[in-house]
């Protein structure tokens, strides 16, 4: 589920923006998928 679908993807989607990291929620699958990989081959993470 995405931002945009349920109550809980909502409150995660918002606990992303006040850690400061909001460029981690997805409203996509797709987003979802670009962010998981972007993610899974830095090196530096």
């Amino acid at each position: 589920f995405f931002a945009v679908e349920t109550l809980a993807s909502r409150v995660a989607s918002s606990q992303l923006h006040a850690v400061g990291c909001p460029e981690l929620a997805a409203t996509t699958r797709e987003e979802y998928v670009d962010i998981a990989s972007k993610l899974g081959l830095d090196v530096e993470l």
